[in-house]
């Protein structure tokens, strides 16, 4: 990846990345899949104690556990995801996104 200088950084400081919450994995024959209809509900093995995954572009970055203060919802982070980790997919779609937006940046 190419090194940024202070203003292009604080330029993509700014950029608002998309973050899948993900609660856990279910897994429906094809017959399930054709026949799902609103209202039906499938059970997920959680329980409080439970990680949520935070995804970006397909790829896990963190894991967390779900924490409710009255009314609101929050994720309190446990654990991140080195970025040695993270396939060279996800770095290449950094890479390309700072890419497309170079000629923009001072």
């Amino acid at each position: 990846m190419r090194e940024l200088n202070l203003s292009q950084a604080k330029l993509l400081a700014d950029l608002v990345i998309p973050v899948q919450i993900v609660l856990g994995e279910l897994s429906l024959s094809a017959a399930q899949l054709i026949d799902l209809r609103a209202g039906e509900q499938y059970q997920l093995e959680l329980d409080e104690y439970s990680l949520v995954t935070l995804v970006v572009s397909g790829e896990p970055i963190a894991r967390g556990k779900l924490v409710k203060d009255n009314s609101d919802i929050y994720i309190q982070i446990i654990e991140t995801i080195s970025p040695e980790n993270i396939s060279p997919a996800t770095i290449l779609m950094c890479e390309e996104t700072i890419t497309s937006i170079s000629p923009i940046l001072p």
